[in-house]
């Protein structure tokens, strides 16, 4: 949960109300009666009439979530809130992996969902394990929503590219504007509270009481915080560097304060010994160590002393930081005061809250955690002096210390929160400009990052599949804000709801219902006891990128997926699935022109291909290059400037038309540019501009050439 804190914005796949809002209805399928529904598809889509199957939820479990559902709710804001916003993005969320520099295994998001799973099992408490739930939930939710997201954006989130960052900023907060608002049930159907009336969506909210973390404190502390003596976390933390992970970098100041500790009483021993071993008649001996000895038992000691209280700080604040990161949490879950998710952005009230929350945690936990008192004085300078010889923390301290939200916030995102505010709070807005930008530039590989271009008319209609107005009207924009998603029509929401019911089951219950599926290949004779457990290699990335070895038996057979979730964009691992009736390929665009409007601009025009779902826009330099895809467009895309050439070049454009049967053999055209009259572009220009021309400005992030 890379977030504004103070202005409500976020970059993570879903945000914590749609997160929510999915959960929401996984929970009340499950404590309605005890089951919980799963339709069966026919290779990705449901069947005509639908086919059900109903699953018992674990005993054990099901008591748990009568009991602590706020509990429930609470894990369902997953690493975005617990132990704290870094840590989930920058250490929870990558993929388990090697260490380039030096081999070392670095620990990934399945690695800490099967660490959370085990000890929620191991625990007696109905509260840890009603919260361990919801974490795999959020999991659940993070898989689908990232796939869907990383494919519009070229991929998980980067600041380097800004374009890639800005994507998704966009895309994620216009979805948590469309997310339907929270709804509270009885759990036999009966809204029992509510205040909001959303007009065409009729909902209700739960109270901020009902995320909870009352008998999960110590759990969060011990197997997600306490690093410093929990030998199992502390692997899952190893090979993380600059991270602005609290955790992180606390728990690795306390253990060089325990070398500073443990290397008092080693001295002190080895003094001792000496001072035994010194001959009764040698005074030089004698007096040498008597002297190193008590030197050592008043200065040295006084270090001691206080390294040993600086590290009560440590463990004080970082047992208080769970709690500090939950208080932070329920300011995020609603957009706004109102509880509308329409209204982006925190109020005033809302604003001041957090920075209440954060200026207390740094005034009675994070100052004394950071450093010495002034007026430690020498014994301060001491301390100060091996930390700084042996662990390289202190300018980390500094900076956390000085500003906890920009400090996590610039580390997570290479972005203050002021820098990103008007992506997350009016995503409507720069959803065009952004969403129509060809591509960005790789950090790794320099190479153009290509993501599918979208605009917020196609987004609305073909993507959500919003509903029409009362006047039978699409929105064509963002003029119905009342219009929301429907989860049976967006598939994301549909495949996090179905897996988010999947946790729910025992292992038993899985099992079965593992067997029950039309599996292709050879069906598995035991499953791993959850069902997000070895699903994904990482949170951040696409379920078709990730390692083999890490998806599931379940999952990797195509005939068992497919009965299970439906297509979505950026899932094309299982590559036979098709939900439509055989079609032609469509037929090739028409009338394509190609027209320099200066020495750096071309601009494309054509007739749409019938039966086209989309376009794809190829270059090629002439004479002798071969095609790149520049842009994916739309099914009704009749346009596309590229601003990605150069000044007296021959290029030739082929347009492409899509749909499910394949790619037409496309239409060509070729052009050559003018000779460039100046040596650069006029001042105000960007190079970046939206790919169709709109008097809006390009985005902030697109520098003049």
């Amino acid at each position: 949960m890379t977030t504004l804190l103070l202005t409500g914005g976020t970059a993570y796949a879903w945000k914590p109300i749609t997160h929510n809002y999915l959960a929401e209805e996984a929970l009340r399928d499950a404590l309605d009666d005890g089951f919980v529904t799963i339709p069966v598809l026919a290779n990705g889509a449901p069947q005509n009439p639908p086919v059900t199957q109903t699953y018992r939820v674990d005993p054990d479990l099901l008591l748990a979530l009568r009991a602590n559902t706020a509990q429930y709710r609470a894990g369902v804001l997953g690493p975005d809130a617990y132990p704290d916003i870094a840590t989930g993005q920058q250490v929870i969320h990558p993929p388990h992996s090697a260490n380039k520099d030096d081999g070392s295994v670095r620990k990934g998001s399945d690695d800490w969902l099967q660490h959370l799973y085990t000890k929620g099992q191991q625990s007696q408490s109905g509260a840890v394990k009603a919260f361990v739930t919801g974490y795999l939930t959020h999991a659940a939710g993070d898989v689908f929503a990232h796939t869907f997201v990383n494919a519009y954006a070229g991929g998980p989130f980067d600041v380097d590219p800004h374009t890639n960052a800005a994507k998704h900023l966009v895309i994620e907060g216009y979805m948590g504007k469309r997310t339907p608002n929270l709804v509270e049930y009885d759990y036999s159907g009966m809204v029992t509270s509510g205040r909001f009336d959303g007009g065409l969506n009729n909902r209700t909210f739960y109270p901020s009481g009902d995320f909870s973390i009352n008998g999960v404190e110590n759990f969060i502390y011990d197997e997600m915080i306490d690093i410093s003596r929990n030998t199992s976390l502390k692997t899952l933390y190893e090979g993380r560097t600059n991270v602005a992970s609290i955790p992180y970098i606390y728990s690795n100041l306390r253990n060089v304060l325990g070398k500073h500790i443990d290397w008092y009483y080693d001295e002190k021993r080895s003094l001792e010994t000496k001072i035994k071993n010194c001959k009764f008649y040698d005074i030089w001996c004698m007096n040498k160590y008597n002297f190193l000895y008590l030197n050592h038992v008043t200065v040295v000691w006084a270090t001691k002393e206080y390294a040993i209280e600086w590290q009560r700080d440590i463990d004080d604040g970082l047992k208080e930081w769970a709690k500090t990161s939950h208080e932070l949490a329920l300011q995020m879950i609603y957009p706004s005061s109102d509880g509308n998710p329409a209204n982006a952005g925190i109020d005033a009230d809302r604003r001041a809250k957090v920075s209440d929350i954060i200026d207390d945690y740094l005034f009675n936990h994070l100052a004394s955690m950071s450093g010495a008192p002034d007026q430690a004085g020498r014994v301060a300078y001491w301390v100060l002096k091996f930390i700084d010889e042996q662990f390289n923390m202190p300018e980390s301290i500094k900076k956390a210390k000085a500003n906890l939200i920009d400090f996590m916030l610039k580390n997570a995102t290479g972005k203050t929160r002021t820098e990103w505010e008007s992506y997350i709070t009016s995503p409507e807005q720069k959803f065009d400009p952004v969403m129509t930008m060809a591509y960005g530039i790789d950090k790794d590989t320099r190479l153009p990052q290509q993501g599918t271009l979208i605009n917020l008319q196609q987004m609305n209609q073909t993507v959500l599949n919003l509903p029409l107005d009362s006047s039978g009207q699409p929105d064509p924009a963002y003029n119905r804000p009342e219009l929301r998603f429907s989860i049976d029509k967006f598939s994301p929401a549909y495949n996090t709801l179905i897996m988010s019911k999947l946790v729910l089951l025992s292992p038993s219950e899985f099992s079965r219902f593992v067997q029950g599926l039309p599996f292709e290949g050879t069906r598995p004779t035991s499953v791993r006891p959850n069902a997000m457990l070895g699903f994904v290699y990482s949170l951040d990335g696409r379920k078709d990128k990730q390692n083999p070895r890490v998806l599931s038996e379940v999952y990797g057979d195509c005939g068992a997926y497919n009965a299970v979730f439906k297509p979505q964009i950026g899932d094309d691992r299982c590559t036979n699935r098709n939900t439509t009736p055989a079609q032609p390929v469509p037929g090739n665009p028409s009338g394509l022109t190609a027209t320099p409007e200066d020495s750096r601009e071309v601009s494309l025009a054509w007739v749409a291909g019938s039966g086209a779902t989309q376009h794809t826009v190829e270059r090629r330099a002439l004479p002798s290059g071969t095609y790149a895809v520049i842009a994916t467009l739309g099914a009704n895309a009749q346009g596309l400037t590229d601003l990605n050439v150069q000044p007296s070049r021959r290029y030739a454009y082929r347009v492409k038309a899509g749909n499910a049967a394949g790619y037409s053999t496309g239409t060509e055209v070729s052009v050559t540019t003018p000779a460039d009259q100046a040596p650069c572009r006029p001042t105000g220009t960007a190079t970046g501009q939206p790919s169709s021309k709109t008097d809006e400005a390009a985005p902030d992030f697109v520098k003049p050439c």
